[in-house]
């Protein structure tokens, strides 16, 4: 018989079977053997008094000091005023004599004898020139009736002439100079036809070129 591999094989069971119970038995053996820790038992007296809690210590408050009263300054004394040291006038003593002024009596104005209005009539007559004076009557007759146009610059001008009968019908009536606006020498013939009649001319200008001038101003 062969006692070699057997033996072998029943050593590595046993082996392996310590082992196992080892590892099963050891813990099982602690778990048996595990001191349980001491209980610590504390004992409290519940009768004795609680401490006394101290009183907060107030701080002392020190009162304020008075305050002093301010001096009251003591007046100076007002010095007396000075007598002033009158003294009387001295006394003037003046004449009351009165002196009456004489005046020379003022020459009455002469008597001016009134004037003579018909002297002075041919006097003014004769200093105006009677054209002039004519002139200076019908130009405003022509102006009133002229409706100056707003079209036309200022400035311009036309020049017309025109004659009289010596009852001072307008006989003769044409625009000599005209200002080449249109609308302007319109409006001066318009104004031209207006006027028929006038005061009667001086004999100088009776169916004479009589001019009369239109500006636009």
């Amino acid at each position: 018989m062969r006692t070699g591999p057997n033996k072998t094989f029943w050593w590595v069971f046993g082996t392996h079977a310590g082992i196992l119970f080892l590892l099963l038995v050891v813990p099982f053996l602690r778990g048996c053997f595990h001191k349980e820790p001491k209980e610590t038992v504390m004992f409290v007296d519940l009768a004795a008094p609680a401490p006394a809690v101290p009183e907060p210590i107030l701080p002392t408050i020190q009162p304020e000091p008075t305050p002093a009263k301010p001096e009251t300054p003591t007046p100076a004394p007002k010095p007396k005023p000075e007598k002033p040291k009158w003294k009387p006038a001295p006394v003037v003593r003046q004449d009351k004599r009165i002196t009456r002024k004489t005046t020379a009596p003022q020459p009455q104005p002469a008597v001016q004898p009134r004037p003579d209005l018909s002297k002075l009539k041919q006097t003014l007559n004769s200093a105006i020139d009677p054209d002039d004076a004519y002139y200076a009557v019908i130009q405003p007759r022509f102006y009133a009736v002229w409706q100056q146009p707003a079209t036309a610059p200022y400035g311009t001008q036309a020049t017309a002439t025109i004659r009289v009968s010596s009852s001072g019908q307008v006989s003769y009536r044409a625009l000599t100079a005209p200002s080449g606006n249109a609308v302007f020498d319109q409006s001066v013939q318009a104004a031209l036809r207006a006027v028929n009649q006038l005061s009667a001319p001086p004999k100088s200008l009776v169916n004479r070129d009589i001019l009369i001038y239109f500006v636009l101003d």
